[in-house]
């Protein structure tokens, strides 16, 4: 059953934390890390999750 509620669960989370981000005077910042290829070096991104530029 939570196989079915996860990714519905996830796309209002999802879009919980737009309107929360979009109705912010002040900069909101996601990090998000990652690999080019599984097992090598890794890498850290930076977003303005407003989307406006920084």
């Amino acid at each position: 059953m939570h196989q079915e509620a996860l990714p519905a669960e996830s796309e209002r989370l999802l879009q919980q934390a737009w309107i929360q981000a979009s109705n912010q005077t002040d900069l909101v910042l996601g990090i998000d890390d990652f690999a080019i290829k599984k097992g090598h070096t890794y890498n850290t991104g930076i977003h303005d999750l407003r989307g406006k530029p920084c």
